[in-house]
């Protein structure tokens, strides 16, 4: 077995990354062990010393690129009472809108901050950081200038929602800066972009001009080819990226190490006419990778997969073996000596992980399925026909293609599952065909790029992609909707409660996902942007593939804008609403998209009782029938949620209206728990209504207004001299509510708080 050494340089790399991630150390004192070791390792020139002198410098790499990254600056602004200030920067990325605000629009990009301003000290700084931007958009390349308020980055609020912070925490981005008035912000120059960053992003510009000439009137192929050709990821929908997705295919979307490769062998076919093998072909295509990741805007992915092909291909000089873990290795501690943070980032671990997979496991998986193709192993090469050596060039790569696509989704699939709760088997056999396909659009891509000069000829070249993103689309198409080709796994450890009710925070508004014993219901689901931020990911992050029952308390567009979503991807068994009708359009297209598709509903009042687990039932206190009311707020479903002896009642957006209503004419309303949205501004949660129910804890959602801080803190106030204990979602995020046997227990995701009662 050859020597690998750099497999052993890399552990010993990603040992000092892990202890210097979880444990500091002084300095110092590190500084000094990493000399001492490196005059071991001249003296005597031993193992042992130089693996330590690896751990150690790495271990100090990381502590630089972690504990004492430079864009902690705002964060030590902050923690020194610095939380306004006036900065110039240049901005890195294109503006994205961010919502309204004081009737100003709001854009959010990543800038270079170069100086910063704040109580008389100025700070040359050269750190990135997250700009909210009040006002007409900059572009990329500009110099700003502008006041902001320094806001620590949020961390996620719900569980399953995705962790922005950290991510961008890895990028060295740790705060952000908001720049709320329109007049402190300006554009001082433009075009002061990195030139070479600049020339990538006119240069892609111009290729996807090319790539879409004559198929202009159809943007979603033309789109698909462009993000498969180039990374654009923006020229595709959200819908079409989630179908590839579910086949496993979304690395075509990813300029990673397979366009690397596809690229290197597109090139290494046109080159092969012209002698160039090894080092020469390295020599070509190397400077050609890493014009590529230009072109692709410079992506974590792009630039990985660039330094990973350049150590591969630049084997050829050492005589290495280029697709090989040495080599690997190799490239792997490139990129950590550039930025050890890249340890902990998925692209990082999901390429090399793959990649790992394919070296370990193509020749393997190939070995027993190559000779079923092949001519009869007895008959010399010498005397096969013209038929027999098509069908062994063809079968062999056939052969090789699916052992590759079958080791890349074994290698994926840990990834897959742990990062997105994600298996597709439908990747083994949809990837053997969409791979080729890339080939070829990516082959014709090239092509159609260097012959723009004759018009026609680049027009046939990119409707010959037109039909390959075509088939493309259809593969897809066919695989993601396959029964069983996709579905959500829960990675959880933690056992399975008898009955939760887990009350997601929406900011404002509230959805709340109930399980019993195997069975899923979902009670309201917010709008869209709270459906696919907060929602659905948490769905998923349970391995919810498909919802028992699916509650729309109310009409409001916060409560249940995104509902025909739920129907699209977690198909309810059961769809209940009230009986009550209101004005809200958003319900009426709702029920309208109902009953085109033929889906039944349950209507229920007052009265009513839903069994939502085996062990669980979920009664309707409220509103009764024909009920006269003002708002579809005033009309929301009243759920009272009971599993053995424990109850939960589930306010909605009632507020005073259903309280009024229920302390007239209910009997029963006591409940260990009680949950309010805080959506409506109407008056809720009443002294009168709370003693009524006499609950120990009380959920309070986020309010949809301002000034209402000060409302929820006296609330609590209140709460607590009546005996109960308040949960304000605005501080605590979700709530999650277990019900047992033995008792009810309350949590906070976002503040940690935490009670829990005993049965009586």
């Amino acid at each position: 077995m050859p020597r690998q050494p750099c497999l052993g340089v890399l552990f010993c790399a990603v040992a000092g990354v892990l202890l210097s991630e979880f444990f500091s150390c002084s300095l110092p004192v590190a500084l000094v062990s990493a000399i001492c070791f490196a005059v071991a390792v001249f003296l005597g020139r031993r193992s042992l010393p130089f693996w330590l002198l690896v751990f150690t410098l790495f271990f100090i790499r990381h502590d630089l690129d972690w504990r004492r990254n430079p864009g902690r600056l705002p964060i030590d602004l902050l923690n020194q009472g610095v939380s306004v200030v006036h900065a110039t920067g240049i901005v890195t990325t294109d503006p994205v809108p961010s919502g309204y605000a004081f009737h100003d629009e709001h854009y959010r990009f990543d800038a270079r901050i170069t100086n910063i301003t704040g109580h008389g000290k100025v700070l040359k700084t050269d750190l990135p950081a997250e700009v909210d931007w009040a006002g007409n958009a900059p572009a990329w390349g500009d110099k700003v200038t502008f006041a902001a308020s320094i806001l620590p980055l949020a961390p996620p609020r719900n569980p399953g929602e995705f962790d922005l912070a950290g991510y961008l925490a890895r990028k060295g981005i740790f705060a952000q800066f908001t720049a709320g008035y329109t007049t402190d912000n300006k554009v001082l120059a433009h075009g002061k972009g990195n030139p070479l960053e600049a020339w990538g992003r006119n240069a892609r510009a111009f290729l996807q001009r090319r790539l879409a000439l004559g198929i202009e009137d159809d943007p979603e192929k033309a789109g698909l080819i462009e993000t498969i050709t180039l990374g654009v990821k923006q020229e595709t929908s959200i819908t079409i990226r989630e179908l590839f997705q579910h086949v496993g295919a979304l690395h075509l979307f990813v300029v990673n190490g397979l366009h690397v490769a596809l690229l290197a062998g597109i090139l290494a076919f046109l080159l092969k006419p012209a002698g160039i093998y090894r080092r020469g072909f390295a020599l070509v295509i190397i400077p050609i990778l890493f014009a590529y990741a230009l072109l692709t805007g410079l992506s974590p992915g792009s630039v990985r997969a660039a330094i990973m092909g350049a150590v591969m291909f630049g084997a050829a000089f050492v005589e290495r073996k280029p697709f090989s873990f040495n080599t690997l290795a190799a490239a792997a501690l490139i990129l950590l000596l550039w930025d050890t943070n890249e340890l902990f980032e998925q692209g990082f671990q999901f390429s090399f992980g793959v990649v790992g997979a394919i070296i370990l496991l193509a020749n393997v998986l190939q070995r027993p399925i190559l000779p079923l193709g092949l001519p009869d192993p007895f008959l010399p090469r010498s005397l096969w026909r013209r038929g027999q050596r098509v069908q062994e060039f063809c079968w062999r790569r056939f052969s090789g293609l699916a052992a590759v696509s079958v080791a890349a989704s074994i290698g994926s699939f840990p990834f897959s599952a742990g990062y997105f709760n994600l298996v597709t088997p439908s990747g083994f056999v949809a990837n053997i065909l969409l791979v080729p396909l890339a080939v070829c659009m990516l082959g014709e891509g090239i092509f159609s790029v260097f012959s723009s000069w004759l018009g026609s000829v680049a027009i046939l070249f990119n409707n010959a992609n037109w039909l390959v993103a075509s088939v493309m689309l259809g593969v897809v198409h066919f695989f993601a909707f396959l029964p069983g080709g996709h579905f959500f796994v829960s990675t959880s450890s933690a056992p399975r409660p008898e009955c939760r009710l887990t009350v997601l925070d929406l900011g404002p508004g509230q959805a709340v996902v109930i399980e019993n014993q195997g069975a899923v219901w979902l009670i309201d689901c917010g709008n869209t942007t709270g459906y696919y931020r907060i929602v659905r990911p948490f769905l998923e992050s349970r391995g919810v593939n498909r919802l028992d029952g699916f509650i729309v308390t109310h009409g409001a567009a916060p409560s249940m804008g995104a509902a025909q979503d739920v129907i699209d991807d977690f198909a309810p068994r059961e769809i209940v609403e009230s009986t009550l009708t209101d004005r809200s359009s958003t319900r009426r297209a709702f029920q309208a998209a109902l009953d085109q598709a033929g889906r039944p509903k349950t209507l229920v009042e007052s009265g009513d009782q839903l069994q939502i687990g085996p062990t669980a039932t979920c009664t309707v206190d409220y509103p009764p029938a024909g009920l006269d009311a003002r708002t579809a707020a005033d009309k929301s479903l009243v759920l009272r949620v009971q599993y053995g002896a424990s109850r939960v009642l589930l306010m909605s957006d009632s507020a005073f209206t259903g309280e009024h209503w229920l302390l007239d004419n209910s009997h029963d309303l006591g409940a260990a728990a009680v949950v309010i949205d805080g959506e409506s501004n109407d008056l809720a949660g009443t002294d009168e209504f709370i003693s009524a129910v006499h609950p120990f804890a009380a959920v309070r959602g986020e309010p949809g207004y301002a000034g209402s801080t000060a409302r929820d803190r006296r609330w609590a106030g209140g709460l607590y001299k009546l005996g109960v204990t308040p949960y304000l979602q605005s501080e605590a995020g979700a709530v999650t509510i277990d019900l047992s046997q033995s008792g009810i227990s309350i949590s906070g995701f976002a503040n940690g708080q935490r009670l829990r009662k005993q049965t009586e």
